[in-house]
């Protein structure tokens, strides 16, 4: 799957120069001497493309299996905001929401650093 990834970046990075010095230097001629690759000069191309693309799925894929393979059970120690009266009324105070949702946040942000 690294091999995938790598590969793709690096093929990728490849087809878009190749792609980009073409446009280039089609647009910035003055006088025709250059043309666009026709139907048929252009099966590499779209073959290196699809082999990007595929490569790209597989590491996608690869990731989306191993981040799914983890049981992650969370146990927040943090009190609830409530004071010393809390203990006084008969419902216990609420966690925010936000607070949930920051931990979580910081959780996604540490499995794709």
């Amino acid at each position: 799957a690294m091999l995938c990834r790598v590969f793709s970046f690096v093929f990728f990075a490849f087809v878009f120069g190749v792609a980009a010095w073409l446009y280039l230097l089609f647009k910035g001629q003055d006088d025709l001497y250059v043309l666009l690759p026709t139907e048929d000069e252009t099966g590499v191309f779209k073959s290196t493309l699809a082999a990007v693309f595929a490569a790209s799925l597989v590491s996608v894929a690869d990731r989306i299996f191993k981040q799914t393979q983890h049981d992650v059970f969370f146990i927040d120690w943090e009190q609830p905001a409530g004071g010393a009266d809390a203990e006084a009324r008969a419902e216990p105070p609420t966690v925010s929401t936000w607070r949930c949702v920051l931990v979580a946040n910081e959780w996604t942000r540490l499995q794709t650093a």
